[in-house]
């Protein structure tokens, strides 16, 4: 849906493009920590990969390894990638402020 929305869309490559892009690059983003747990389930990973320090006293954030830092940052980013892509694919910013508009005009009336 996305590709097929940015091929009607006019404007410069990145208001073409722009979607698709954000949208493609949230995939790897969010599935990286998913796939070190995978992989560190089956043995496959290395050993020094763990989410949270050893011998840490919490289990929060404050005991984020590198790689868990890493990996909870980049599936963020990765969720804001994916919903900004949706977003602007969707033209949600046009459709609220007519919307917005529209509702304003009925006041008045």
């Amino acid at each position: 849906m996305v590709h097929w929305k940015s091929k009607t869309r006019g404007g410069t490559r990145w208001n073409k493009r722009g979607p698709l892009l954000l949208t493609l690059a949230s995939v790897p983003l969010v599935m990286l920590d998913l796939t070190r747990h995978v992989l560190q389930d089956g043995g496959a990973w290395i050993e020094g990969s763990r989410m949270y320090r050893p011998g840490c006293g919490h289990a929060d954030v404050r005991c984020l390894s590198g790689i868990g830092a890493t990996c909870l940052l980049a599936t963020y980013v990765g969720f804001a990638c994916l919903i900004s892509g949706v977003l602007w694919s969707a033209d949600v910013t046009r459709k609220l402020r007519d919307g917005w508009r529209r509702a304003a005009r009925r006041d008045v009336d």
